[in-house]
């Protein structure tokens, strides 16, 4: 129940992970050169939430950032069926789309990879418009691998035929010419998401929903342990909004002051920002 312990028990489970992403990176170069390494799995689903003891939907607390340097791709598995059962429809609708760009965005230019849902969750098969619809939102966020996870060739062999044809379509075409810097940057704080025990982030989502779903403005996630670790950056920023920013270092907080000083335009929506 105390903040402060919270940021310390995944800052320090997130060293763990790092050091072991280390171990078994420089592994994987020694004994299987050219063999791509995949440290981790962003779970992006419908899970049971331990801090808060709930069932609900709920993103893990991995920092991307930690593991920048010992990964070669970047993941996640969205299955909306469980944000459909737990948080109802408005939730679920661009889920696949906010993973796909929050993992993408805060990869800081390595590949991103989406597994998308392909089998019964939550009680439901996703429709061959669903998948046809999650295929278009991770593509249009930049995602470059897309894999399934599932099983529906005997058990549902129509949605099994649109998922091998969405295959070769994504195989076959072209990738989108993804803008490589954006004027807009909607920060995103490990320490501060954990320090309030937000799991859902639907500050973040809703964001991506009106700044990139209704509006159509290109945005980038921006997280403060990539721009202090120089993963991402802010230099080209005109817009800055910050929807959760009650636990920030000092280091970001100067980095965001030098970057409005210099013309851009900070949007604070938490009232305890630089608490």
């Amino acid at each position: 129940d105390v903040a402060l312990l919270r940021v310390a028990v995944w800052r320090w489970l997130n060293e763990q992970l790092s050091t072991n992403a280390e171990r078994e990176f420089a592994l994987v170069r020694a004994y299987a050169p050219g063999v791509e390494y995949h440290a981790f799995n962003r779970n992006a689903i419908n899970i049971f939430d331990f801090i808060t003891t709930n069932v609900r939907n709920s993103l893990d607390r991995v920092d991307q950032a930690a593991i920048h340097d010992f990964t070669d791709v970047y993941s996640a598995d969205p299955y909306p069926t469980g944000n459909l059962e737990r948080d109802g429809r408005d939730r679920a609708l661009y889920h696949v789309g906010f993973i796909a760009k929050f993992i993408t965005d805060l990869g800081g230019g390595k590949p991103s990879k989406i597994i998308m849902q392909a089998f019964k969750f939550s009680g439901r098969f996703p429709t061959n418009a669903n998948i046809r619809e999650w295929t278009s939102q991770a593509a249009k966020a930049g995602v470059t691998h897309l894999e399934w996870f599932g099983w529906p060739r005997t058990l549902n062999p129509d949605l099994y035929r649109e998922m091998l044809r969405l295959s070769r379509i994504w195989k076959d075409l072209p990738r989108l010419d993804i803008p490589r810097n954006a004027d807009v940057a909607v920060i995103f704080s490990d320490d501060s998401r954990n320090a309030v025990n937000d799991a859902s982030m639907n500050a973040h989502y809703m964001l991506h929903v009106l700044l990139g779903e209704q509006i159509g403005t290109w945005f980038a996630f921006t997280g403060e342990n990539q721009v202090r670790k120089g993963i991402q950056s802010l230099d080209s920023a005109k817009l800055i909004i910050a929807p959760q920013l009650s636990y920030s270092s000092r280091v970001f907080a100067e980095k965001l002051e030098a970057r409005v000083r210099a013309g851009a335009t900070l949007l604070v929506l938490d009232p305890d920002a630089f608490d």
